[in-house]
């Protein structure tokens, strides 16, 4: 009687206890899984009384989609066959709300170990769900703000670093690795990144951080330059800083960015000697206009005549410039300044043009290009372009460094030298002589003018 009596206190103590654990839901089924237990956690945690659920199928707490997949028999016969089934999924509440669990269902065996039901732990894990999600976006998107920064460091060729107020020690991110050379994934030291500067660039480049630094100022710019580890190559660098100062107004560390800004310097070198070149080619084209114009006035009669004798020769400076233009002012093809110096005066059958690939400065392209203009004025004014049958053959040779050019006319009338030089003629000699730094010769055969021109090819 008395170890009946135990029994049954021990029932009841442990009834108690189940039912007094508020945290956690409780919940005892028969092997056809209906509730025969629901403790005072299950009501809080789930909604549902103990009297709603006595005898009610558990599968109510489960989600549809788990009831419609099994779920609640294959936790049963999990249990049954390794004594526990453990899982973490949503359920649903009597409102119908649903919230993330933890559970874990353990066989009810009777007297002789028999098999009598289950009974299901469950934990409400929404909060650490929630806040286990919130983490991992919190930290999903600062991977993604990191990985965008490196990007845009690695797109604009930046790096960004930080430095004690003594500006002792460097404190870099791993993209200052990559500006400098070292090998990838290195992240190099202060001894390593000061060894990259050229000589006397670190003491400059301190000197006037110190210097601003003194000066209390906050937001200090400098550029110096490195020699790149992996090539050598030297390149130029931006360094933008921002100084932090303690309350008594001493420097408390340097935050900076360090920029490649080495392709803007070259580019602003290239447009330098652009200008200057501009410069060359425009007071090389007005000292040729301001000839053409002396000339003109001097040789005309009437200032008809003048305008007449410039416009033409305007109009072949204008086409040579537009060759020179297509080709970025870095020179011609000597075969494309004779086809354009001679097409306004012929058909091509005209002209056969016979000599070897050269390659002219642009200066020299002017200065040929106008001497030709005024030989093909010359032919079909007097020469063989003058009559129906009469042709020019133009071929050039070079030889150490010089090129010769011979013009020759043939089947035109018979010539004879002129009696005094004309505009034309000045002009000529002018172009060959002082702009091609060249001689010519010009002989008056009874088949035609020939014309030689000898210059450097310069």
């Amino acid at each position: 009687m008395a170890e009946r009596n135990a029994a049954v206190a021990d029932e009841t103590l442990l009834e108690a206890i189940l039912r007094s654990a508020t945290d956690l839901a409780i919940v005892a089924t028969d092997l056809d899984g209906r509730v025969t237990f629901w403790n005072q956690g299950a009501e809080r945690v789930l909604g549902w009384t103990a009297d709603e659920m006595s005898g009610r199928p558990v599968e109510a707490m489960f989600t549809p989609q788990d009831r419609d997949a099994g779920v609640v028999a294959r936790e049963m016969e999990q249990a049954r066959l390794s004594g526990w089934a453990e899982d973490v999924r949503w359920h649903l509440r009597k409102d119908g709300q649903m919230f993330w669990a933890q559970g874990r269902l353990t066989p009810l065996r009777g007297p002789e170990d028999a098999l009598i039901g289950y009974l299901k732990i469950l934990r409400d894990r929404t909060q650490a769900r929630t806040v286990a999600e919130a983490r991992e976006a919190s930290e999903a998107a600062l991977r993604l703000s990191e990985a965008r920064l490196r990007l845009a460091l690695e797109a604009g060729r930046m790096a960004v670093w930080e430095t004690d107020g003594a500006i002792t020690t460097i404190f870099p991110t791993p993209e200052i690795g990559r500006l400098l050379g070292f090998p990838p994934g290195h992240l190099p030291t202060t001894a390593e990144i000061r060894a990259v500067y050229l000589p006397g660039e670190s003491e400059r480049v301190r000197a006037a951080a110190f210097a601003a630094m003194d000066r209390k100022e906050r937001f200090l710019q400098d550029e110096m330059k490195i020699r790149r580890v992996s090539d050598g190559e030297v390149r130029a660098l931006l360094l933008r800083v921002e100084a932090i100062y303690r309350p008594d107004g001493t420097p408390s560390r340097l935050l900076g960015v360090a920029i490649d800004i080495t392709e803007q310097k070259r580019a602003e070198e290239r447009q330098r000697l652009l200008l200057q070149e501009m410069t060359h080619r425009v007071k090389n084209t007005l000292a040729v206009v301001q000839a053409m114009v002396g000339l003109a006035l001097r040789r005309a009669e009437t200032l008809a005549e003048a305008e007449a004798a410039l416009n033409v020769r305007l109009k072949a400076l204008a086409s040579a410039h537009d060759l020179l233009t297509a080709g970025s002012w870095e020179g011609a093809d000597l075969a494309e300044v004779v086809s354009r110096a001679t097409c306004a005066h012929g058909s091509a059958e005209r002209f056969r043009i016979e000599g070897p690939p050269v390659r002219l400065s642009s200066d020299g392209a002017l200065a040929l290009s106008l001497a030709l203009q005024e030989l093909a004025t010359n032919a079909v004014k007097y020469g063989a372009l003058s009559t129906e049958g009469g042709q020019v053959q133009i071929g050039w040779t070079t030889a150490a460094e010089r090129l010769k050019l011979v013009w020759r006319e043939r089947g035109g009338p018979a010539v004879a030298p002129p009696e005094a030089s004309g505009f034309g003629a000045r002009l000529l000699e002018r172009v060959v002589e002082h702009d091609l730094g060249g001689h010519i010769l010009r002989r008056w055969e009874p088949g035609g003018l020939i014309c030689e021109i000898d210059a450097p090819l310069t």
